[in-house]
């Protein structure tokens, strides 16, 4: 029943109850969907693709869905689950070669894997952050031959049709009398003017000024592009990326032992080239990072700004490659591996000594 007056304390009492158990609900949902998903891949004590018939397709069909992203992270989280615990699994995805379209289940695993990972050097390159790479089919520029020209012909400005003396107009008499050291001069062009550069330049530093001040502000925050969020736009599925990474290099270190037909020590060149390359390209945007002049905060700060996805995304291509080393050592030879891979091994092995 509504009060009798409109404004009043029980109209006030009633309005904060139902607030009140509005944002308590909504914050019990979230707490409870977080316990959910903390649970992983795991329903009843089995993974939710171990309950299909075709156990294995479902799970690349999960890997496939970009569309859903949770059903994807879902996927990811599953087959690091497997890589890490599921020795069963693990044998079956080895075993099972020509699983569909002269494809193996490994194969299409790994090209899901290698895919999400791809998406952090072509968001580098939407970015302008990387050049892409330049064609290498470039058409041999033409030259055209002129031939030199003669001689410049010489215009005469007089009439040529009149003889004699020509006479001079009074536009021309004029310039010569004025043209003496003693023509008297007009007291505005006396007056020295500021050049335009010199005004561009103060204009220029007067905006900028303000600008700064605006954007230092609490109102100018919303406009800053900082390098936290360039970092979630190159990185904007941290959780998924890293799932990927950790889920191929376990799937590597595993295969030493359970991969009998050799199918995941031949892709281990192409892998490991792969994540070598957005190691290196995330390193070097950490070292020299494009700060926006709007960016007040990167642009002040004594300390190094500190980008979450950028640095977790690092610290899982670093803890793969160091399972690689650790698991192959002396066998790392006989993989053909790039020469810039050979050397970061070396750096991991250097290290470890």
């Amino acid at each position: 029943m509504l009060p009798v007056f409109p404004l009043g304390p029980e109209l006030f009492l009633r309005s904060f109850w139902l607030s009140f158990r509005v944002v308590t609900l909504w914050q019990l949902s979230r707490l409870l969907f977080n316990v959910y998903l903390s649970q992983g891949p795991i329903v009843k004590g089995r993974t939710v693709s171990s309950k299909s018939a075709e156990p294995n397709g479902s799970l690349i069909t999960g890997l496939q869905v970009s569309q859903k992203e949770l059903t994807q992270l879902m996927a990811f989280e599953e087959l690091l689950y497997i890589a890490n615990h599921d020795e069963t699994r693990r044998a079956s995805i080895f075993k099972e070669v020509h699983r569909s379209s002269s494809s193996s289940a490994w194969k299409q695993i790994s090209e899901e894997c290698l895919k999400v990972t791809s998406q952090i050097m072509d968001n580098l390159r939407t970015l302008g952050i990387i050049k892409p790479p330049q064609s290498s089919n470039i058409q041999p520029q033409q030259t055209m031959h002129i031939s030199s020209l003669g001689s410049p012909i010489l215009v005469k400005s007089e009439n040529i049709f009149v003889t004699g003396a020509q006479p001079r107009r009074t536009l021309d008499k004029l310039k010569s009398t004025n043209q003496g050291p003693s023509s008297p001069t007009s007291p505005l062009a006396k007056i020295q003017l500021p050049p335009a550069q010199e005004l561009t330049q103060k204009a220029q530093a007067a905006a900028s000024d303000w600008m700064t001040g605006f954007y230092a502000s609490w109102i100018g925050w919303p406009f800053r592009e900082t390098l936290q969020f360039k970092s979630q736009m190159i990185i904007p599925k941290m959780a998924l990326q890293v799932a990927a990474i950790s889920a191929l290099s376990k799937f590597i270190v595993r295969s030493i032992k359970e991969d009998d037909m050799g199918l995941v020590q031949h892709d281990i060149p192409r892998i490991l080239e792969s994540l070598l390359v957005t190691e290196t390209a995330l390193k070097r945007f950490v070292k020299r990072p494009p700060v926006h002049p709007t960016d007040i905060e990167s642009l002040t700060s004594p300390k190094p700004i500190i980008l979450e996805e950028i640095s977790s995304v690092l610290k899982a291509i670093d803890f793969a490659f160091s399972d690689v080393v650790e698991t192959f050592g002396v066998h790392l030879s006989n993989l053909k591996l790039a020469p810039e891979v050979i050397e970061r091994c070396q750096e991991i092995m250097d290290s470890s000594m």
